[in-house]
């Protein structure tokens, strides 16, 4: 029991679970934008559709097409509020209907989002689940396992994984020939395995046996360790699928669109199904323009046998290639797929790099009744850098004091504005009427599709009224035809009761005794006056007494019930129209309109209808029903005509008459009559936007067509034609039409439509010297053997011709030749004499290299900087170095991409030569080199350092060394030094710093240690180290100063040698002389060894000899004269070694 909305926000339909995707945990919701149907959309018309969590966090399954992009219908804190209030009213329902654990149950409410943006559920009721299958005894179903399921054709499959591996934390993953039937869901805990419909009939496993086989792996993510699942689904054959009367279901794609755009496809079934059928649907891309890849979704089907759905793209920053999005139905449940109409796909066009300017429209608005404010609100996307100007349009319906005519909304830097507009609270009984607020084109800003909205404006004026007070039942009367009745009971609570803040009512009619229920009776029909219910309406038929029975039942803050009778009689008034007068209708030159009269009641006999004055140029009246219809040809200003109809009774015919107030404007049209033929060039990027429209409709759309295929797309809302990235199109019409995306009754919807010639032509560049093939552009409208004719002028570029019979331009190139760019034109002529024409441009091109020098010279530390540049190549030119860059002084580098040399050396660098070579995109690419010397000269910034040396020096004194900086350093400067030496001279070796001062110049001293060793002269040298902010110079790097030892030498060490005296007789004494040269300077002692050969009693062994000053000693050895024979011998003396002498070799 709810009260009734007139200006909701939302409406909409939730379930306690998840019918769509099966998810544990969630609710689906399904909501649209003020009072739009959700479960009958208009066309057009696409809800929201979401899944809410515990938390009331959603899951977007789908947005709606009439919200503002990117906001979801409802608040963070609604759907919060919903999903809590939708589990209290699951809970206690369960409770009441004894729900058993395991049973399937869930509630269904309907909402509503109340003008002052508050949350009101109307009805809840038990959601019926799809009765259980009966299978006839012919069909065998697999019993189902862990591993091995099994489900009827057309139905989703959803398999819990944790019963597999209870552990939350496993990877799962799959494999197999047929895991394109499944797909894993991971979210949270939640670990679900999905498996699509699948068509019996049509097996689309690897083996064909209806049988899809796939293998899980769950990894341990902390071990690593794998369990590995052979898991199937076996799909079993759904008898109700094989009666041949199932709808057949067919898809198509509605234009292409613009990223950030919705592409819209259409579903149809033939025949229409009985009821609500969901559809299978997976859906691709070609791009990335979607927020997801690829999924599966549901459309919903309703029994007018044709549903329309969209899908939203995301529009990004990038600049990508144009894409596509398409459509497959897949099997399910009481329908088949059309074997060569299952799959559709809509063109998707990249628009980024197009200027961006924002875009306006109107997101909302808020009316009531008369004397109440009606408010617009315009936003404009991005928000402006400035107070932004858009010029409105405020039309008004009725006669309810607004302020009608063009006036200007500024939308500040926030990014919107509301416009307020005043109506006026009368007296008088009026029909309701409304505002419409429409924007215009104006300077900084694109009008988008929501570019009108229209608000009711109600009358609050009542009826006069034939009233009894004070009675609960009530005779009103006689009431004529035509005439209407507004009746308020007073309140019928209890005695005690409180007044009732959410009630309903319903309307009964007694009929032969008995009640029944009855929405609307002749004419009548219950209604609410704050929050009382009233009869009213104007009645339609002459009717005998009746009598209405309105029962009032209140459910909050109490619940009570009351009713009353009410009576009422209709009698004839003679023949009537069911309204005096039609009121004002604005018709459209040229654009067909209907006008049907008023139900006339009573006539008797034949009707003939004639109307005065006479009606506007092109419409005419029907005699025999009373319909003005035609195209009127003429503007005219608002007339009144007056149509009398005429019956045929007998005894005296009866007249009534009705009027209707007519204009003619012009209508919908361009701003101007035609488009300029527009050219480009290809790979442009294509924006041809259709001149403004003036008297721009509502529910404004725009489609377009081409004399043949082309590059363009259109972008539906703003008519503009696009094309990222443009190939060549021979010249192509095109037909922008604008048109009222939507159906009148009375009228056909208004369409307009301008052309514009389009031609892309390829542009041929060629390098100087080259082989050139072009071929001939394919020529629509032309068939069979073509001929070509190239016009006379301009010439070809010099070295090429053209071959009449293929079309071809083919030859080489002068390789000094250059030319503009030219257009040329080739006629094509067929068998059948139809000829076609397409240009395109030749132009040569040379590639050269300027803006450099031969050699260049700078001083170290000062930047250094070659930029050539090139003229005449053809498409990216790159550059490339010899030697390599490393090549290059210190702190220079190479450009590839610009062929410049750049950078500020450190250092001196000697003299060098390098070649830079550009290379054009060129098929074959063309070259052109230059060559440069690069020197870099010392610097004050970074000098050159050398060193020299003082004068030789004697052990004990200072070596000094002058180091130089050429030129002076700017300012102190610290050099590295090594000091080394040559000989034992006590100096300080090793490293050290030495600072040059701005003089240019600083003196290196190293000491020297003066020792009593005779020694041989050496030195001690310093060289200069690298470092930061100076160079070596290449012959001045080290320098050595001598050192000459001052010690004399010592003594010479004698040197002993011996020699031998005459041959001996045994007996005598051998003598032998040692002597020591020089002579030494105290008596020497020197070991000997004597030895003898033979056995002539001498002394042999060691022993010593003293040697005197002189120089010289006698060693005498004695033998034995014995008395035996034996051989002649031998005496010897040998020299040992010992201290203080050295022996002679």
């Amino acid at each position: 029991v709810h009260p009734n909305y007139s200006d909701e926000l939302a409406n909409g339909v939730a379930v306690s679970t998840d019918p769509i995707r099966f998810l544990d945990g969630m609710y689906y919701v399904n909501t649209q934008v003020g009072e739009d149907l959700v479960t009958n959309p208009e066309p057009n018309s696409y809800p929201e559709e979401l899944l809410l969590d515990a938390k009331g966090k959603p899951i977007v399954l789908s947005r709606s097409s009439l919200s503002t992009q990117g906001q979801l219908l409802m608040s963070d804190a609604q759907m919060l509020q919903l999903r809590n209030n939708l589990k209290t009213i699951h809970d206690r329902f369960k409770t009441l209907y004894n729900v058993q654990e395991g049973d399937d149950f869930a509630i269904e409410i309907e909402f509503k989002i109340t003008p002052e943006n508050k949350l009101a559920i109307k009805q809840a009721r038990p959601w019926v689940f799809a009765p259980p299958l009966t299978l006839t005894p012919a069909v065998v179903v697999p019993s189902n396992s862990l591993t091995a399921r099994s489900t009827k054709e057309g139905r989703y499959l959803v398999i819990k994984l944790r019963p597999l591996v209870p552990d939350a934390a496993v990877k799962w993953s799959m494999a197999g020939p047929d895991t394109g039937a499944f797909w894993l869901w991971v979210v949270n805990e939640q670990r679900d395995l999905y498996f699509t419909p699948r068509d019996y009939e049509n097996p689309e496993d690897a083996d064909g046996d209806n049988v899809y086989r796939i293998v899980l792996t769950a990894t341990d993510p902390d071990s690593g360790e794998k369990t590995t699942i052979d898991f199937t689904v076996t799909v079993v054959n759904d008898p109700d699928d094989d009666s041949g009367d199932l709808p057949v279901l067919s898809v198509r794609a509605l234009p292409g669109i613009v990223e950030g755009g919705q592409a819209r496809f259409v579903v149809t079934a033939d025949p229409a199904p009985a009821d609500w059928t969901n559809v299978n649907v997976r859906v691709n891309q070609d791009g990335n323009f979607l927020w997801w890849h690829t999924r599966m979704i549901t459309a919903w089907l309703s029994s007018s046998g044709r549903a329309t759905f969209g899908l939203g793209t995301r529009d990004d920053k990038t600049d990508e290639p144009d894409g596509s999005l398409s459509v497959t139905l897949r099997p399910g449940v009481g329908y088949t797929v059309s074997a060569d109409k299952g799959t559709a796909s809509v063109r998707v066009a990249d628009n980024d790099g197009l200027p961006s300017v924002p875009e306006v429209n109107i997101i909302a608005s808020q009316g009531g009744s008369e004397g109440e404010d009606v408010t617009f609100t315009l936003t404009a996307t991005p928000a402006p850098t400035s107070d932004l100007p858009v010029p409105v349009t405020v039309t008004a319906s009725g006669d309810f004091g607004v302020s009608a005519g063009s006036q200007t909304v500024t939308i500040p830097t926030a990014g919107s504005a509301t416009l307020t507009i005043a109506t006026t609270d009368d007296d008088a009984d009026e029909p309701d009427g409304s505002v419409t607020l429409s924007l215009t084109d104006g300077d900084g800003y694109i009008v988008g599709p929501w570019s009108t909205e229209t608000i009711a404006v109600l009358d609050n004026d009542n009826a006069p009224q034939k009233t009894e007070e004070g009675a609960a039942d009530v005779d009103l009367g006689e009431v004529e035809v035509g005439q209407r009745i507004s009746y308020v009971a007073p309140s019928l609570k209890p005695a005690g009761a409180e007044n009732c803040g959410i009630g309903a009512g319903v309307l009964w009619k007694r009929v032969d005794g008995g009640e029944v229920v009855t929405r609307l009776d002749n004419g009548f029909s219950l209604d609410y006056d704050s929050g009382l219910p009233r009869l009213s309406g104007r009645a339609k038929f002459r009717a005998a007494p009746t009598v209405y029975r309105v029962e009032y039942i209140c459910g909050y803050p109490q619940s009570w019930s009351g009713s009353y009778t009410i009576a009422v009689e209709v009698i004839g008034a003679g023949m009537g129209f069911g309204a005096d007068s039609l009121g004002q209708r604005t018709l459209y030159k040229g654009q067909q309109r209907t006008i049907t009269p008023p139900q006339l009641f009573h006539a008797e006999g034949a009707v003939t209808y004639a109307v005065s004055p006479v009606l506007p140029a092109g419409l005419s009246l029907d005699t025999a029903t009373g319909v003005i219809s035609g195209a009127p040809t003429a503007l005219q200003e608002q007339i009144t005509y007056t149509v009398t109809a005429t019956d045929s009774k007998v005894g005296g015919a009866q007249t009534a008459t009705f009027d209707v107030r007519l204009s003619v404007v012009l209508g919908m049209h361009w701003s101007v009559s035609s488009m300029p033929d527009m050219v480009f060039e290809a790979g442009e990027r294509i924006e041809i936007v259709p001149p403004a429209l003036v008297n721009p409709t509502t529910h404004l759309r725009y489609t377009y067509r081409a004399t043949h295929d082309g590059v363009l797309t259109m972008h539906p809302s703003s008519g503009r034609l696009l094309a990222s990235s443009a190939r060549p199109m021979v010249k192509n019409t095109y037909t922008i039409t604008a048109y009222e995306d939507r159906v009148y009754d009375d009228r056909t919807a208004q369409r307009v439509s301008i052309t514009v010639n389009v031609e892309v032509q390829d542009v041929h560049r060629l390098g100087a010297g080259q082989t050139v093939s072009i071929p001939a552009m394919a020529l629509p409208g032309l068939s069979g053997t073509i001929s070509y004719a190239l016009a006379s002028t301009p010439a070809l570029p010099s070295g090429l011709s053209f071959d009449s019979d293929s079309g071809v331009i083919s030859g080489s190139l002068d390789a000094n030749a250059t030319q503009a760019k030219q257009t040329y034109t080739v006629t094509g002529t067929d068998a059948n004499g139809n000829t076609a024409d397409y240009r395109f441009k030749i132009e040569v091109r040379k590639l050269v290299l300027s803006g450099t020098q031969s050699s260049y010279s700078v001083g170290a530390g000062d930047p250094l900087a070659i930029s050539p540049t090139h003229s005449g190549g053809i498409g990216v030119v790159s550059y490339s170095i010899s030697p390599a860059p490393s090549e290059l002084p210190g702190g220079v580098s190479f450009n590839a991409k610009t062929g410049a040399i750049s950078g500020t050396p450190p250092l001196e660098f000697a003299e060098s030569t390098f070649t830079v070579t550009a290379t054009d995109s060129a098929n074959p690419p063309q070259t052109a080199s230059y060559s440069v010397s690069i020197r870099v000269n010392p610097s004050a910034k970074a000098p050159r350092v050398s060193i020299s040396a003082g004068s030789g020096v004697t052990e004990g004194g200072s070596a000094t060394f002058t180091v130089t900086a050429n030129p002076a350093p700017s300012s102190p400067l610290s050099v590295n030094v090594t000091v080394s030496q040559d000989g034992d001279y006590g100096a300080t070796t090793g490293s050290r710093t030495v600072t040059i001062p701005t003089s240019g110049s600083a003196t290196v001293t190293v000491g020297t240690t003066d020792d009593s060793s005779d020694e041989t002269d050496g030195s001690v040298s310093v060289s200069v180290n690298s470092g930061s902010g100076y160079t070596i110079a290449s012959t001045q790097g080290s320098a050595s100063v001598a050192v000459s030892d001052n010690d004399d030498p010592p003594p010479a060490t004698p040197e002993i040698s011996v020699s031998a005296g005459n041959a001996v007789t045994e007996g005598g004494d051998a003598v032998f002389t040692v002597t020591a040269s020089p002579a030494p300077s105290a008596p020497l002692t020197v070991n000997v060894t004597v030895s003898q050969v033979g056995d002539y009693g001498a002394t042999t062994g060691a022993r010593t000899v003293s040697i005197p000053t002189s120089g010289s000693a006698t060693v005498t050895v004695g033998t034995t004269d014995d008395s035996s024979d034996e051989p002649d011998g031998s005496v010897g003396v040998s020299l040992d070694t010992g201290d203080g002498y050295t022996v002679s070799s």
